[in-house]
């Protein structure tokens, strides 16, 4: 067995991951803008009532939009088990007031989900895309890494095309 002339990098522990996943968006090849758009397209498509789907629609809409599938795929779980439930109130209780409604069926509640899914979702989704941009293009700038496309940018002078 060959040895290693270093140890492997220990495993982030708790929500160390964050921070790690956060240092790889800020050295991939996409603006931060690209980035946040990502995230906040993935957060609005978790907000929605299709459970069981985020998945199909984040793969359909990155393939459409030109989407990161995998950040907008990570923007979809908002929609996890500690939030699900605040979302699914929030939406409801957005859509009734919009449409106006008092009735208590689950047809009406339904409607009212999609109407205030639409205002809950745009509304977290772009905070979500512009906080995650903020924080992509500030982490770039801490980890001194160029702007635009690093794989271009640390190209040396000799090997440019």
């Amino acid at each position: 067995m060959p040895q290693l002339d270093h140890p492997p990098p220990p495993k982030p522990r708790g929500f160390a991951w964050v921070a790690a996943a956060a240092r790889e968006a800020a050295r991939t090849h996409q603006t931060p803008r690209e980035v946040g758009a990502a995230v906040g397209a993935g957060v609005f498509i978790g907000c929605s009532p299709f459970f069981g789907f985020h998945s199909v629609i984040a793969a359909a809409v990155s393939w459409l939009l030109g989407l990161n599938f995998i950040y907008v795929w990570m923007g979809t779980h908002v929609s996890n088990p500690l939030f699900a439930a605040f979302l699914t109130a929030a939406s409801i209780g957005v859509g009734a007031y919009v449409t106006g409604s008092t009735g208590s069926s689950l047809a009406q509640w339904s409607i009212d989900w999609l109407a205030g899914w639409l205002i809950v979702g745009s509304v977290l989704g772009c905070s979500a895309g512009l906080a995650t941009g903020l924080a992509v293009g500030r982490l770039r700038r801490r980890e001194r890494i160029p702007p635009g496309d690093p794989p271009d940018a640390l190209r040396s002078a000799d090997h440019a095309p």
